[in-house]
């Protein structure tokens, strides 16, 4: 099973190596090399739903961006 840890605010790691993190309004699932594996949704409960059962349905996302909690713009870079 495919776990999720907080590292800091905007930015998960997932127990596969990828991680998740926001960037603008949008969320992102990045493999470990730092390319984009899935992305972008508008929410992080859509993207922990893909790492964790490989799927995400459309009818789960939020796609009005003001509805996303602390839009702060994050860097897909993890340094």
């Amino acid at each position: 099973m495919t776990s999720v840890k907080r590292i800091e605010a905007g930015q998960y790691s997932v127990s596969d190596g990828r991680f998740i993190v926001k960037h603008g309004s949008s969320w992102y699932v990045l493999k470990s090399d730092g390319t984009i594996d899935f992305g972008p949704l508008s929410t992080l409960a859509t993207e922990k739903e893909f790492v964790t059962e490989g799927i995400t349905s459309v009818g789960n996302h939020n796609f009005h961006p003001s509805m996303t909690v602390g839009r702060v713009k994050k860097s897909l870079m993890l340094i």
